[in-house]
């Protein structure tokens, strides 16, 4: 399963020689002006805002490379450290031992449009890779930010998969609900999964009832320039899961441009 975390900014990103040598690390972020003070309660504010600091607790040793370039993608790769903790037993003690690890993640950026997709990256790493992005690529830490996806957005959504289209309708199987007032209850989460789960009575009951579409699983159309449908998942912070085993990078650029065709409409 491949998760990736969609993320916007409205800023033209030019495609230069410059860009395409870029290397940028979390050192780079501290050197700039103010990026490397300590965080205070305005910092870590509106859209998670962060110190250098941070971003090196929550991403240890990061690295951001640009690896191509071009009108339709900007490729990069960030790179960084984890830690896997390995038990050690000694007579009758056990111990842990922490071992740091290298892992690799991929970003595809959309230049023309303003889309990001962050492959791979904890949740609670992902606004941390969002500012060391921007401060490399925009020359500002703030000018990217999660796509957040609201209840109108998600019904949208919804709607734009499983109506009639070049490649057939696709098929909604799961939604989570919050905040729904049914029969005089209230609800803090309802989830119901069923084929065709749009088409059924109690689906729309709990939809128009509900505060919010928190998440939902589905089926998408057959992908012309894939030649079939796959399975995901959405939630509202942005982050979307293929339930598939991992794809083909011309296959994943595909089917990015249709999620951003998708959140366009």
């Amino acid at each position: 399963m491949q998760a990736l975390h969609i993320t916007e900014t409205r800023a033209i990103v030019p495609v230069t020689r410059k860009l395409t040598q870029l290397r940028y690390t979390v050192d780079d972020l501290a050197g700039s002006t103010g990026a490397g003070e300590e965080e205070t309660s305005s910092q870590r504010g509106q859209r998670g805002r962060m110190s250098a600091r941070r971003i090196g607790q929550l991403l240890p040793n990061a690295t951001l490379q640009v690896q191509k370039a071009s009108s339709e993608f900007i490729e990069l790769n960030l790179s960084y450290e984890r830690l896997v903790r390995i038990p050690e037993i000694s007579g009758r003690q056990r111990r842990y031992r922490t071992v740091p690890y290298s892992v690799t993640s991929q970003i595809l950026w959309r230049p023309e449009t303003g889309f990001c997709f962050i492959m791979d990256v904890p949740r609670r790493s992902v606004s941390a890779a969002t500012w060391l992005l921007s401060s490399a690529v925009l020359g500002y830490p703030g000018r990217l930010n999660s796509y957040d996806i609201n209840r109108t957005k998600m019904r949208n959504i919804i709607r734009y998969v499983t109506g009639s289209s070049d490649g057939g309708p696709g098929e909604l199987v799961r939604a989570v609900f919050r905040g729904v007032e049914f029969n005089g209850t209230s609800l803090d989460e309802v989830n119901l999964r069923a084929h065709d789960l749009d088409k059924l009575d109690l689906y729309k009951d709990v939809q128009k009832s509900a505060d919010s579409i928190h998440a939902i699983s589905f089926i998408t159309p057959i992908i012309e320039d894939i030649g079939r449908p796959l399975a995901c998942r959405m939630d509202a912070t942005g982050a979307v899961q293929i339930y598939s085993q991992r794809i083909a990078d011309e296959t994943l650029k595909a089917f990015l441009l249709w999620i951003e065709g998708m959140l366009a409409k």
